[in-house]
């Protein structure tokens, strides 16, 4: 099975799936090669489709039984740039996108697959905690950076927690930049933004949190 995901054997798979009982065909596809990956990964890490579709043709729930289920998958697909298994993945099936998901699209950089994901779910940008824009500020993406301001410009208030120190302060956005060419252009474009949408107090907030990056 690891093999026809490889060479993206779909009419193998075709004739395993009316030759075998549904559960063997599942521990086929499901069980790991030498590097621990199952058929799925692989099918999904190459981009074929048409073998994916007919893995799980008889049971969809295939996808969330492999390990980390969706939410791993989508993130391989998105690694590899993949949007056409994305869209398989997702498709009746949005809860599949979560905010993990989004944050791999950015950090990944890659402006469709990011445009593609905050469509379907435009609610995680609403979420309190969101703190997508200073991922992508950290990442160097400005063209993801504009895009989220303009879907919702007052992430640029926001500030985020260190996920690796709870003791550390929340930082905001303009902390994220660095003195490369791209984060001069992402603190330029950021700047105004936040003057335009906040108090004096918290211009010198996130001006301070700068000075201490």
């Amino acid at each position: 099975m690891h093999i026809a995901a490889q060479h993206n054997a779909y009419i193998i798979v075709e004739e395993m799936r009316k030759k075998l009982p549904l559960d063997k065909l599942k521990r086929l596809i499901l069980e790991g090669d030498k590097n621990k990956k199952s058929a799925i990964e692989i099918a999904i890490e190459q981009g074929h489709v048409k073998t994916l579709d007919e893995m799980v043709r008889d049971d969809k729930a295939i996808l969330d039984q492999t390990k980390g289920g969706k939410t791993v998958l989508a993130k391989t697909a998105i690694k590899q740039k993949h949007l056409h298994v994305l869209e398989y993945l997702v498709q009746n099936d949005i809860q599949a996108i979560t905010m993990e998901v989004i944050s791999q699209a950015v950090n990944e950089g890659s402006i469709r697959i990011f445009q593609f994901l905050v469509k379907l779910r435009p609610s995680l940008l609403e979420q309190d905690d969101c703190c997508l824009l200073h991922e992508a500020v950290e990442r160097k993406q400005l063209g993801i950076v504009k895009r989220l301001v303009k879907l919702r410009p007052n992430l640029v208030s926001g500030y985020r927690k260190d996920p690796t120190d709870s003791t550390a302060l929340p930082r905001p956005v303009l902390s994220y930049t660095d003195q490369s060419d791209e984060g001069k252009e992402i603190y330029d474009y950021l700047l105004p933004v936040i003057i335009e949408r906040s108090e004096v107090s918290d211009i010198r907030q996130h001006l301070l949190g700068l000075s201490s990056n």
